[in-house]
């Protein structure tokens, strides 16, 4: 009886080895960190010219993996979001899919209300008595 189980679960066995893997969805070169962002992050390296139809842009300069990068058009004067919080203004007016730093975003000073603590919970501590322990030998 056990080679029958076997035998019925070989044909299955093979058709999933045989079967064509499914085509994996490739992984995008920009991440979004917050919806309210105004600037996206390169994952990997992105070309002048390179088109990014998921986010609507087609990239007015190179820019190196983990730097930001233009997803509208920001005026000059304008608060830059990251992490949906401000990190500068724009120097001049940026245009979407270009490389922001330092050369056209600068520090301005602005109000900030980082929510220090908004979600914390009190902690219940586990007792003395009911923490647990080790009655054995511990060896070198």
């Amino acid at each position: 009886m056990t080679t029958d189980i076997v035998q019925d679960l070989v044909p299955a066995t093979t058709a999933i080895v045989d079967a064509a893997p499914a085509a994996r969805p490739t992984a995008s070169p920009l991440i979004r960190l917050h919806a309210n962002d105004d600037v996206l992050i390169a994952r990997a390296p992105i070309e002048l010219g390179q088109e990014l139809p998921e986010f609507g842009l087609r990239m007015r300069a190179q820019v190196p993996a983990g730097h930001k990068i233009a997803a509208r058009r920001i005026a000059a004067g304008e608060p830059v979001r990251k992490y949906d919080t401000v990190i500068g203004a724009a120097q001049r007016d940026i245009e979407a899919g270009e490389h922001v730093h330092t050369h056209n975003l600068v520090l301005i000073d602005f109000d900030r209300d980082p929510g220090f603590c908004e979600d914390v919970r009190p902690v219940d501590h586990v007792s003395e008595a009911e923490r647990a322990t080790f009655m054995g030998i511990v060896r070198p």
